[in-house]
């Protein structure tokens, strides 16, 4: 059943969300795909940009949560446009419990994707066009970079999904679960141990995998507060089979040498969602990729502390000048 979609913002209306004085100015839109139903994304404008920021956001991950990252592009001379995935942020979601984190095919957000550029950021485009995508969002990069190896100059890739850790189930446990639940027709039911958004459990900062900095932390999940209609929860059967489907067919050698596009790889030592060892293995496939480690990181390194941030920063800015 698909999911009532969020109404459409009246005409002249202010773009949603706003935030407090000082944030990010997105211009929010809609945009209908080829695919139907109806998906919410942002543009940051830039005064004189000298290229297009494209950015790939991670699961569970809305807008707003990138204004600090998006102003920072921005200071660098990027427009900023990004997409809020189907089943995620104000998009469409195919299940009735809105919570549900579900997605059959991740062709599906290939589709999604290669229509939007097409239709909304092409016709926009200004200077060279460059990607910054994190976890999930890493693995739908990555996936159209194999098919469209000339579309950006450059990638930085923040903890690509290129392996998931699927503790306390083996791998091919994890696996087999996924595609024996979807075979028996519970493809949309939660995943064991995953369960609707719930702030008493999801935002506690003490032993979060995402961040040390409990003022990032915290914002990401004042965003849930503000505006419910934004939470996610867990994954569904679907979801992880979807998500195996898609990693291996991009860790195929023949679509990995594909990939002719210059990436940044960003690894996070400390990262429990994606096996650090699996991103330094991934990185030895890729013909153009300059990777950096971050030994303290968590998973999001832009949602980092200051000083870890700085290091990434830097290290975005040295490849991008020499990449462009």
């Amino acid at each position: 059943m698909q999911g009532a979609p969020p109404p459409a913002p009246p005409p002249g209306a202010k773009p949603l969300d706003p935030g407090p004085p000082g944030a990010c100015p997105w211009t929010f839109d809609w945009f209908q795909p080829p695919g139907g139903g109806r998906l919410r994304y942002g543009h940051v404008k830039a005064s004189n940009p000298r290229g297009t920021l494209v950015l790939f956001m991670g699961r569970c991950e809305y807008l707003k949560k990138y204004d600090e990252m998006a102003c920072e592009w921005r200071d660098r001379g990027f427009q900023v446009f990004a997409l809020e995935w189907r089943g995620q942020g104000l998009s469409d979601r195919p299940l009735e419990n809105q919570h549900k984190c579900h997605v059959d095919d991740y062709a599906v957000h290939g589709l999604d994707l290669s229509a939007w550029l097409e239709a909304v950021v092409r016709p926009r485009e200004v200077g060279p066009c460059v990607i910054y995508a994190h976890s999930m969002g890493g693995l739908i990069a990555l996936r159209y970079l194999a098919n469209q190896p000339e579309r950006f100059a450059a990638a930085v890739l923040s903890a690509p999904m290129v392996g998931m850790n699927t503790d306390p189930w083996p791998l091919p446990v994890a696996m087999a679960l996924g595609r024996l639940a979807c075979a028996l027709g519970y493809g949309g039911a939660y995943a064991f141990g995953q369960g609707d958004y719930h702030a008493s459990v999801d935002a506690v900062f003490e032993g979060n995998l995402i961040t040390a900095d409990p003022a990032r932390f915290q914002r990401i999940h004042d965003g849930y507060r503000i505006n419910p209609r934004l939470m996610v929860g867990g994954v569904t059967f679907g979801w992880l089979a979807a998500s195996f489907r898609a990693l291996a067919e991009l860790l195929r050698p023949e679509t990995l040498r594909r990939i002719a596009t210059p990436v940044l790889l960003l690894i996070p030592g400390e990262d429990k969602l994606v096996p650090p060892a699996a991103l330094a293995r991934f990185a030895q496939s890729l013909p153009t990729c300059v990777v950096k480690e971050y030994p303290r990181g968590r998973h999001d390194l832009l949602s980092e502390q200051d000083e870890i941030r700085r290091s990434v920063w830097k290290d975005i800015d040295i490849f991008i000048n020499q990449t462009l």
